[in-house]
């Protein structure tokens, strides 16, 4: 796993509010561009569409818009450095530098098989405030003095699955397709609407 690359994402939050998301990134020196579809079935059976770019973000979120329309986000909007923090801690790259940023300590746990690839994983311990830092964020009141991930590497240490629990929710991130071309890019201008009043 590099500094920059490309990778397909499969993510699952358990908890109170489930979602389930899909989608693929590029990350590099210049940050993280990402198109991703969420399915939270609590609120409802739309998807939520999110593509964020180096100079943009587009969302498309039911019951605001129709599917398949997208309200555009211009870099100079506060809620697009949201948007595109969200991206960047998805990224591969952004988590190994926050374990690093707050490492405690590394256990290997054993050998397990990941979407048919053998791995390796870890239990990372790590410091809560060092490593939000170091993703750009910080850590919310009431949240542990420490996280610990679980982490799955194959034979060329690229993360194949990361898991982590955190205030009685799981999160579980897959990745694969490493290095494969990816399409990221913004949607057809027919398919970019004004946002509607109060947005």
């Amino acid at each position: 796993m590099g500094p920059r690359g490309t990778a397909h994402l499969e993510m699952t939050v358990a908890g109170s509010a489930p979602s389930r998301s899909s989608g693929d990134m590029r990350y590099g020196g210049r940050g993280s561009e990402i198109d991703l579809t969420t399915r939270t079935p609590k609120l409802g059976s739309g998807a939520l569409e999110m593509v964020v770019l180096h100079d943009a973000a587009y969302v498309s979120i039911p019951g605001l818009v129709k599917a398949g329309k997208f309200i555009r986000i211009g870099k100079d909007d506060p809620r697009f450095e949201q948007l595109a923090g969200a991206s960047l801690q998805m990224s591969p790259d952004q988590s190994v530098k926050a374990f690093r940023a707050g490492l405690i300590s590394v256990r290997e746990r054993g050998r397990d098989t990941v979407q048919g690839v053998s791995t390796t994983r870890y239990d990372v311990k790590a410091d809560t405030v060092r490593a939000l830092q170091a993703q750009g964020s910080d850590a919310v009141p009431g949240m542990p003095d420490t996280l610990t991930y679980q982490v799955w590497l194959d034979g060329q240490d690229r993360m194949r699955r990361m898991g982590l629990v955190i205030e009685g929710t799981r999160l579980t991130m897959e990745l694969s397709r490493w290095g494969e071309p990816v399409s990221i890019a913004a949607p057809p201008k027919s398919d970019v609407v004004k946002p509607p009043p109060g947005f």
